[in-house]
């Protein structure tokens, strides 16, 4: 191999002259540099990662910053961890942990921490997850316990852990990143912290003790940077774990420690060199400090006076003030004051909106009293005054309705028909009659409530056209608007609106409830409206009685119920912030708290060159040899910064598009960790933010400051930030948040990037979707308990209570079923009317079996323990109150809990979400956030480790919303904004600084920036303010009055002076004087919060479109302004509805004509360089905002309407100072302002802007207008309706008269350049088509387009002759298509069709029909073209024709109905059954199931009888008739008077059928088929005639043969019958074989039709109809049991699949969750809905539910009622045993998976003594009463002959007695878990409890027992090995199970159980002919169906099949189930 193919120099050759790989060696071994070049080195990931390396240059990786970062290596990170986890310990899967993995020596356990480390460094996300489980896992935390817990040597040590090598690394893994902020794994990482926290802190103590011993050791070394590395980590570590643990703050212990770690650091931060080190340490301590003090702040008892106070007899006084919660002098005011704001509840309570004491309000000032200090003080301050604010407009509001309550309720006249309360601080809506129609649960929502409310008093008169605009258009009752559901009791419930619909159309399903279907959302109803809500908050106790109260049917119907709305008002938009307000005051992770919270105790050094005190730089640019590189705004010019040497901002100016002022607050912001940068309207604060950005991610990688956080207050303001980050070249940037309408930011929200960039792991999803399952489980529990909670009489609700908290009353009540003292069963069940009438017959002392009467009146405590039977009336009265009381306080326990666990789940679903969008935050360059959105989504930015926070217009953004904002990691803050314009928005107008009433203590709508650089004093001196004076937007007329009112240093760029005139108008700036009135309220609003004034609306719009019409701007460069939204709206919709031509953005472009070849048809010519005019709404045109909306934008005009106009002069939100500056400052070009100066004038800022204008002559009642062409011509305008009077086209009234492109002149009025040149000239055109000559027929200003005159008889080439064509189309004959019709044979098919000529036959599509014959003998019915076409290819083709499957109805008769298979032909398959209604039906009623289905026995009296002899049949109609048919002819006559001609005891045929008068086609009739004698000629005496219900009417002697009347009687030698045969085939006629075949109901010899009304044959129409029923009883028996098969082994399957993740899951289960117990008994219940439906099958199968069983107890029922005794008897054969027998066993195979599985659960837990003897008890009752059902089965098996089913009872009881042996006899107590995690020894494990004594049911006998039966197992496996024999394996497990020590079981997988299923059912598979063995078991021979041997039955073992084509004795044909066998399919009986 050349040296050329190397990669690279061999680095042992090079270093040692050698190799050991000699030349097979894959580098290089010439270390001449000179022969091949130099190969880059690659980056060093440590370098990149922790900007240094201890290898220093010796590092054979490149330490150049400016080099990309390396990819990880996933198969490197796979393969580390793949080493480290078997360093960890493998986990043990199969079986029990056989003690602890021995310990790690000392070399093992530095390479444990060391790979640890470079996972967490390198690994990809998926190693990097599972490294951190696994430490959080037994084993890992076991590995933690033998660092945390030895006693690290002082030196070196081989044998010992050192603190250099083993705790310095242990201490870096805890403290690094990805441990801290997992979100997927918070639970394992809490784990681990806990753990190492131990019980009380003490083996945190320990630990942290040695660790600061040593660092106090360390600092004193030279290894000033291996001190720094590990001081930071072990301060990390220790913050971490008291953090985590909330019981540290009281833990004096550690204090000391926190001591010896703040003596390491200011020894180490005595040398400067240092500094760094010393700031990032004192960062750490004071969050460990803050965090232990919390300790000493909380009370030792209630009411004791705060210390402060206590102590300072000076502040005595202060105590006047009413502190809140318990420091109140009067103790609480309400259940929701509370000192701690932590602990309030963001909404009022119903106790807070009731009160009338005042809310504690803390003041800004210091001086005023407060129960806090320093950083607490302020976010109590914030949340309180913020929260009073929103929340305090919601409880005020709430108490007005509250009060008013009698008045706002009234229906009658006056204010009651009001839909608004009595006006408070916000405005509401009431809307009345509130009722709570559903109550469901939610897997998304959780408790979700369905209501109903009236509508609206102004909405119930609109039609319902107009009430469905109304409610779609209003922006009441939206998705999360927040309203409270309110009674006359006085309780308050808040809800928010999670579905809101406006239909046109009924749904298809409504479910119906009973309540009012017609009301199905808000405007289908015209007095209803519908709503679904959910809780806006947790749920309490007092929210579900609120709940119980409101849903129609319950509470007090006299009690009235309201939703109040508060429109005004966006819950989502206050509660992330006072939420997060709340976190942060538990926690001391708020920076830069010495400037939030300025205080004494701080130390504030001042500047020397100025007044203002010295801000410090941020954290990472102290770090030594920090410099920024500002290259990337100075145009590549080498240009540097550091904090360390002096910078020239004159260099800076000169090299980028910065001024001097941007210059200087820009190095000021990039040397200050906090930066405000102050500028007024137009000074490039923007500009100057973007380039900081810029800065600061060029030098990313050198400072390590992650992605920087962009906050914002509007999405709007957002939006432009980053759009002008993208502009100038900023990428990867993700926006969180959604609402945003800018297309380039849309491609930038979290979600779009985030399904873009990252893939969940595997633990991710795993951990999804067991959440997700999890939340489905919960919803349909939680859906039964809100129906049991909300329907509590339903006795579905009463009888599930009772069965699971009254067993024993559920047994009496409800129970299977009870015995009589004459043995006959009660089934309660089937009582009539369902479980409703077995309550009313308990109470009412109804029941048949324990009548009971009594008259006593004892108290409930008494009746709660005696039998429920023996009780009177009353009692049990009260006793069900007393359960339908306690099933309600139950369930309501039952729902809260289940609402606590779905948060909770959906809690740590979005956590799972978050992992993936935090990995995304992370790696991109910046990130922008509102700051609403930012609260919302706080938990997953404060994942994140970001060191930069800028916040744009943060003047105009609450203090409360900065504050949560701020990141832990945080050490740059960057403000910009003016506070000299708009402040923050608030409600209450009593907290604002600007109300003069006493707002300014308050002070809430004062910013951070403001009070920081006005307000606050540091040290004595003002906070550095970096201000801006160059304006570059206005022009100097315009910036003029903002210079001369509020910024006197305000200066022009020059170029501000080019910005170009208004076209159209005579000044660019100007105020219309007006005097019109503003508008009144608007009667179809139901709030009015608003003003509008028509004029200005008019105006403005008038305006617009003059300046529109001037061709200059384009869409967005006029805005129009206005301080209302009332105003607002009118403004959109009369801009909306004005269509005018307007010019777009776009130029025009020119159209692509079709073109012939000739060039010459070309006769327009191009129009180039033209705008783009088209007609389109003004709206589109302009933008529309109020001006609080409106900061920090711009436009070239702005159009100002100001409104208000009134007598009184008030001129309303425009009179602050702040808000004219906005308004003032928007314009570039120029301003038009309409409004009313007399009003303005009364504000001191507006008096000096008229005075400004009034000396320059821009403002007069008259607007001036300027004509572009005529510039002398002055228009003055003082209407709107004169805009169209004096500049109709936006010029004036003279007329155009410019020259057009085509030489005609404009006749138009005067108009712009743009609107000329896109005139259309309306003269005639004069050119002429150059092809033909003939003249162009249109305008001159319209396209020629093609020449349309008409040529007829033009010869195509086709030879046809056209009729007509056009002049343009002579020129290409080719392209003409002829439409003469001719005949074509199609290539493809060869079918004759009729095709146009031009049609091409290859490609043309045949739509004749195929008419192919199908494999099943059917014709294709599909068009030929679908079944047949051409596949072409490059140098081929072939066909292809495919039918498909056929369409054709299978039309077959099915064997037991008249009707025949619908459904599309399936060939060869079988049929589906019969899915018509059952054709059977007697005297009495009709079967209503389906053909398929086994028909009910007919419970009435048969109504045969004979008149002759006297009798009756005594039967029921369903049982087979005891009586003998009479011979005689019928005595009755019909209605011609002539005696009937048909036999007794048949009905009488109508008189058609007479003898004597009937028709001659009736007597001509053939009525005797054996003498084949006509009717006239038959002698009726002798030989009646039977009519059936067809007419086809028969002799006697006919229909007795036809039906075989001598199959069920005896006959004697005369013919004469002597009686019925019994029908157990006990005595069988000998005379042919015909007799001896199966009783069928044989039809009509003519029609077909099934003969069952003839009284004469119910014997055999009867058993027949017995028999058919069995049969369809045995297929629907046998699928359902297939189907329970599948159900049974897919749960056992599940059980043993996720049994590992349910024990993992409890041992790392959080402190607060349920107990072990509780989590195992929801296992185990889980099965229990399909162990009830087994048992319900098990007794629907039953003998004597079966059709046979059913029948017989109906004929015992009559005889005992009649005392009588028939001779009815049951054909064994028919009864059907295995049904179930196999249902049985079905329910043991599942209680036994269960009852393992509980068994393997608890056997991997620590569970507590006593939950250990609760479980055990459950468990061996259990297990002994399966066992002894297990016994009661085998002896049935036996009675049945079932020997394989008797084999599987026996292994299951075996099975059971092993579980109960082995529970007893093998309990053991398990050692404490972090006994076993820390390698204890056995010394200090728990001593066992003493071995419990031997029960007596496990005796030697009973185990002798159990060993026979297995014995007895074995036997039959090798009797039967075709049947039995599979279940050989499971019979020697049974007993490895039975005699072995250790319990051990390996479950059957669900393919083995399968197989075996298979292999047992092999004996049924039907290919040949069925049989029944003696004892009825069906089997089949198969091929011939002839017996050629014998063989053993597979059931029973009687001998079956026989010798020589001979059945064996005993043996019978059953061509009943091959009947069914053939018609449902094989083997499914």
């Amino acid at each position: 191999m050349g040296s050329t193919n190397k990669i690279g120099v061999c680095r042992f050759f090079a270093s040692n002259g050698e190799c050991r790989f000699g030349s097979g060696c894959k580098f290089s071994h010439n270390t001449d540099s000179s022969s091949t070049p130099a190969k880059a080195k690659l980056p060093c990931h440590f370098f990149q990662t922790h900007g240094r390396c201890r290898f220093g240059d010796e590092c054979r990786y490149s330490h150049d910053p400016n080099l990309p970062k390396t990819l990880e290596d996933p198969s490197s990170a796979e393969s580390l961890y793949r080493g480290w986890s078997q360093l960890l310990g493998r986990r043990n899967n199969y079986g029990p942990v056989q003690g602890p993995p021995p310990d790690l020596m000392s070399d093992q356990m530095e390479k444990f921490l060391l790979d640890a480390l470079q996972i967490l460094e390198i690994g990809t996300t998926g190693t990097i997850q599972q490294l951190i489980r696994d430490l959080g896992s037994e084993r890992g935390l076991r590995r933690i316990a033998q660092i945390v817990e030895t006693t690290f040597a002082p030196g070196y040590s081989i044998q010992r852990l050192s603190f250099k090598k083993h705790a310095i690394p242990f201490l870096k893994v805890m403290a690094h990143e990805s441990m801290r902020n997992s979100l997927t794994l918070e639970r394992e990482v809490g784990t681990i912290f806990n753990f190492l926290y131990g019980y009380n802190g003490q083996r945190g103590t320990g630990f942290f003790r040695q660790v600061a011993d040593n660092l106090l050791g360390l600092s004193g070394t030279e290894d000033k940077e291996g001190f720094e590395r590990a001081f930071s980590a072990a301060t990390s570590t220790l913050f971490s774990t008291l953090n985590t643990n909330h019981g540290a703050s009281v833990q004096e212990a550690f204090k000391p420690i926190v001591d010896t770690l703040s003596a390491c650091a200011t020894e180490d931060g005595s040398d400067g060199v240092f500094n760094y080190a010393f700031r990032v340490s004192q960062g750490e301590l004071g969050r460990i400090k803050a965090l232990l003090n919390m300790g000493d702040a909380i009370p030792r008892a209630r009411g004791i006076v705060p210390l402060r106070f206590a102590k300072d007899p000076k502040l005595q006084y202060q105590m006047q003030v009413d502190f809140p919660g318990e420091f109140s002098r009067e103790g609480p005011r309400h259940d929701n004051d509370h000192s701690d704001i932590s602990k309030i509840r963001i909404l009022p309570s119903t106790e807070e909106i009731l009160s009338h004491r005042n809310e504690f309000l803390p003041q800004r000032s210091l001086d005023s009293p407060h129960h806090l200090e320093g950083i607490s003080r302020v976010l109590d301050f914030q949340f309180r005054l913020l929260r009073e604010d929103t929340c305090g407009q919601l409880r005020e509001a709430a108490r007005v309705v509250h009060d008013d309550w009698q008045e706002l309720m009234e229906t009658g006249g006056g204010k009651g028909k009001k839909d608004k309360g009595r006006k408070s601080g916000i405005q509401t809506l009431i809307y009345k009659n509130a009722r709570i129609e559903e109550v469901e649960f939610s897997t998304k929502e959780g408790l979700v409530l369905t209501m109903t409310f009236d509508q609206p008093s102004r909405v119930k008169k609109l039609s319902d056209a107009a009430r469905l605009e109304w409610w779609r258009r209003a922006k009441y009752v939206a998705i999360g608007s927040l309203l409270c559901l309110m009674d006359s009791s006085k309780r308050s419930t808040f809800l928010l609106v999670c579905q809101r619909e406006v239909k046109k159309a009924k749904p298809e399903q409504v479910l119906s409830t009973g309540r009012d279907e017609t009301v199905w959302d808000l405007a289908s109803n015209p007095e209803r409206c519908m709503v679904k809500f959910r809780f806006a908050e947790s749920i309490s106790q007092d929210d579900i009685a609120n709940i119980l109260n409101s849903v129609t049917g319950f509470g007090n119907t006299d009690t009235t119920r309201a939703l109040v709305e508060f429109p005004g008002l966006l819950f989502a938009s206050f509660d992330p912030v006072l939420k997060t307000l709340q976190q942060l005051s538990k926690s001391s992770n708020l920076p830069l708290q010495k400037w939030l919270a300025p205080s004494p105790n701080y130390y504030y050094p001042p500047d020397t060159k100025s007044e203002h005190t010295l801000v410090p730089p941020p954290l990472y640019m102290t770090k030594p040899g920090t410099e920024l590189d500002l290259s990337c705004i100075a145009g590549g010019y080498p240009l540097k910064y550091s904090i360390n040497r002096p910078f020239k901002v004159e260099e800076l100016k000169a090299r980028t598009t910065l001024d001097k002022g941007q210059c200087q607050a820009m190095i000021a912001s990039l040397s200050q960790e906090l930066s405000l940068i102050q500028g007024p309207p137009g000074t490039g604060k923007s500009h100057l933010g973007v380039q900081i950005v810029k800065v600061l991610l060029a030098n990313r990688s050198r400072t390590g400051i992650g992605p920087i956080i962009c906050v914002c207050y509007t999405n709007h303001a957002l939006d432009q930030f980053l759009k002008h980050l993208l502009d100038e070249g900023v990428t990867n940037i993700v926006r969180i948040g959604s609402r945003t309408k800018l297309e380039e930011i849309e491609s930038l929200s979290l979600q779009t990037v985030c399904q873009r960039s990252q893939e969940p792991t595997v633990i991710e999803r795993r951990e999804i979707g067991k959440t997700f399952n999890h939340l489905q489980v919960i919803g349909a529990e939680m859906g039964d308990v809100c129906v049991q909670l909300l329907s509590p009489n339903h006795p579905g609700s009463l009888k599930r209570y009772l069965e699971d908290h009254q067993p024993t009353t559920y047994e009496i009540l409800f129970g299977d079923e009870q015995e009589d003292e004459d043995g006959f069963t009660t089934v309660r069940r089937d009582i009539r009317g369902g479980d409703r009438a077995v309550i009313e017959n308990w109470i009412r002392h109804r029941d048949p079996v324990y009548p009971y009467y009594a008259n006593t009146n004892r108290p409930i405590n008494e009746l709660l323990g005696i039998d429920i039977r023996k009780m009177s009336y009353e009692e049990k009265l009260k006793l069900k109150q007393y359960w339908l009381d306690d099933m309600r306080t139950v369930v309501s326990s039952e729902l809260l809990q289940g609402v606590s666990e779905h948060a909770e789940c959906r809690a740590h679903l979005s956590k799972q979400y978050q992992e993936r969008e935090r990995r995304c935050l992370s790696s991109s360059n910046v990130i922008g956030v509102t700051t609403t959105g930012f609260a919302s989504r706080s938990e997953l930015i404060r994942s994140l480790t970001a060191k930069v926070l800028m916040c744009e217009e943060a003047a105009e953004v609450l203090e409360a919303h900065i504050l949560s904002a701020l990141l832990p990691t945080l050490e740059h803050a960057i403000l910009i904004g003016d506070h000299q314009q708009l402040r923050p928005q608030i409600m209450n107008h009593d907290l604002s600084v600007e109300n003069p009433r006493g707002g300014t203590k308050y002070g809430l709508n004062t910013s951070l920036f403001e009070r920081t650089a006005e307000h606050e004093r540091y040290g004595g001196r003002k906070f550095p303010v970096s201000g801006l004076e160059i304006q570059r937007r206005m022009h100097p007329s315009i910036s003029a009055l903002i210079r001369n009112t509020q910024y006197p240093k305000l200066s022009d760029h020059p170029t501000m002076l080019k910005n170009p005139p208004v076209p159209g108008l005579a000044k660019r700036l100007f105020w219309m004087d007006h005097r019109h009135l503003e508008a009144g309220a608007d009667k179809t609003e139901l709030i009015q919060t608003s003003h509008a004034n028509d004029f200005e609306v008019d105006m403005v719009v008038g305006l617009v479109r003059h300046l529109s019409r001037q061709g200059v701007y384009k869409s967005g460069d006029i805005a129009v302004l206005t301080p209302y939204l009332r105003q607002l709206f009118n403004l959109r919709k009369k801009l909306g509805s004005v269509f005018d031509v307007v010019v777009g953005d776009r130029d025009q472009e020119q159209l692509d004509l079709e073109e012939s070849k000739d060039g010459d048809l070309e006769l327009d010519p191009p129009t180039t360089g033209q705008k783009e005019v088209k007609k389109g709404d003004l709206l589109s045109e302009v933008r529309v905002a109020t001006v609080d909306n409106f900061q920090g934008e711009e436009a070239k005009v702005v159009v100002i309407s100001l409104v208000r106009s009134n007598d009184a002069n008030k001129c309303g939100f425009l009179g602050t100072s702040n808000r004219i500056n906005v308004l003032l400052s928007r314009a570039q070009h120029g301003m038009y302002i309409f409004g009313n100066a007399a009003t303005c004038n009364q504000v001191k800022m507006w008096s000096d802007v008229i005075g400004i204008l009034e000396q320059g002559g821009n403002i007069d009642d008259t607007l001036p207008l300027r004509c572009p062409r005529h510039p002398d011509t002055q228009i003055d305008i003082k209407t709107p309706e004169e805009f169209h009077v004096f500049s109709p086209e936006g010029g004036c009234m003279q007329r155009c008269e410019w020259r057009l492109d085509c030489g005609h002149p404009c006749v138009k009025k005067c108009h712009s350049d743009t609107l000329h040149r896109n005139t259309v000239c309306m003269d005639e055109c004069e050119r002429t088509f150059k092809h033909c000559g003939h003249p162009c027929p249109k305008l001159c200003g319209v396209s020629c387009g093609n020449c349309l005159v008409s040529v007829p008889g033009v010869v195509l080439p086709c030879r046809h002759e056209s009729p007509t064509l056009m002049c343009f189309q002579l020129q290409n004959l080719a392209g003409v298509k002829c439409k003469r019709e001719v005949e074509r044979t199609l290539p493809l098919c060869g079918h004759v069709v009729s095709l146009k000529c031009h049609i091409d036959p290859d490609g043309h599509k045949c739509n004749e029909p195929c008419g192919a014959i199908l494999p099943c003998g059917h014709q294709c019915t599909m068009k030929c073209k679908q079944c047949t076409r051409r596949i072409d290819l490059e140098d081929s083709s072939y066909t292809i024709t495919n039918h498909g499957m056929c369409k054709v109805l299978c039309g077959r008769k099915f064997a037991n109905c008249k009707h025949s298979c619908g459904v599309p032909c399936h060939g060869g398959d079988t049929c589906k059954p019969c899915s018509e209604l059952c054709e059977v039906r007697c005297a009495h009623s009709r079967c209503g199931k389906k053909c398929s289905e086994a028909c009910a026995p007919c419970a009435e009296e048969c109504r045969w009888s004979c008149e002759h002899r006297g009798v009756r049949c005594e039967m029921p109609c369903a049982a087979p008739c005891d009586i003998n048919p009479c011979f005689k002819r019928c005595d009755l006559q019909l209605a011609c008077s002539h005696q009937c001609p048909s036999v007794c005891g048949e009905e009488c045929p109508s008189e058609e059928y007479c003898q004597e008068c009937g028709s001659d086609e009736i007597l001509d009739r053939q009525a005797d088929l054996i003498m084949f004698e006509t009717y006239r000629n038959i002698n009726l005496d002798e030989d009646p005639v039977i009519v059936p219900k067809c007419g086809h009417f028969y002799t006697l002697d006919t229909y007795d043969n036809h039906m075989g009347l001598k199959r069920v009687y005896r006959f004697d030698m005369f013919g004469k019958i002597t009686g019925p045969r019994p029908l157990d085939g006990s005595d069988e006629p000998a005379d042919g074989d015909s007799e001896k075949e199966e009783l069928k109901i044989k039809n009509c010899p003519d029609c077909r039709a099934p003969l069952r009304d003839i009284h004469r044959y119910n014997r055999i129409i009867k058993s027949a109809s017995l028999d058919e029923a069995t049969r369809r009883f045995c297929i629907s028996s046998h699928a359902e049991s297939t189907e329970f098969f599948r159900e049974v082994s897919d749960a056992e399957d599940l059980l043993e699949a996720n049994r590992g993740d349910f024990i993992q899951g409890l041992k790392n289960r959080p402190a607060n969750s349920p107990s072990p117990l509780t989590k195992l008994l929801d296992r185990a219940n889980r099965s229990t809905g399909l162990a009830k439906r087994l048992q319900t099958y098990v007794s629907k199968v039953k003998v004597e539910e079966q059709p046979y069983g059913r029948v017989r107890q109906l004929v015992l029922n009559a005889e005992r009622r009649k005392g009588t005794r028939g001779n009815f008897v049951i054909d064994r054969s028919m009864v059907q045993f295995g049904f179930r027998l196999k249902g049985q066993l079905l329910f043991f195979q599942l209680r036994w998976a269960a009852l393992w599985d509980m068994h393997e659960v608890i056997a991997g837990l620590v569970v507590p003594k006593h939950l250990r003897k609760t479980y055990k008890e459950n468990l061996l009752a259990q297990l002994k009463k399966m066992r002894m059902e297990c016994g009661t089965l085998v002896a049935d098996c036996q009675s049945a002959k079932m020997e394989k089913l008797e084999c599987e009872a026996r292994i299951y009881q075996a099975q059971f007695f092993a579980l109960y042996r082995s529970t007893l006899m093998s309990e053991r107590q398990v050692r404490p878990l972090e006994a076993r995690m820390a390698g204890l020894g056995p010394d200090h494990a728990e001593r066992p409890p003493p071995q419990e004594p031997i029960y007596e049911d496990l005796g030697p006998e009973i185990l002798g027992e159990i060993r026979q039966s297995l014995d007895n197992c074995e036997y039959l496996c090798r009797k039967l090995p075709g049947t039995v024999g599979p279940l050989k394996d499971r019979v020697n497990q049974a007993r490895q199970l039975l005699n072995g020590p250790v319990v051990f079981y390996a479950p059957v997988s669900t393919e083995e159980k399968r197989l075996v299923h298979l292999a047992m059912s092999a004996e049924f598979s039907s290919t040949g002919r069925w049989y029944t063995c003696p004892n009825g078991h069906p089997f089949t021979i198969g091929d011939c169906g002839m017996a050629r041997e014998a063989r053993p039955c597979p059931d029973c073992g009687a001998t079956i099949g026989g010798r020589g084509y001979q059945l064996a004795g005993g043996v019978r044909i059953a061509e009943e189930y091959a009947q069914f066998d053939g018609q449902h399919g094989r083997g499914r009986i």
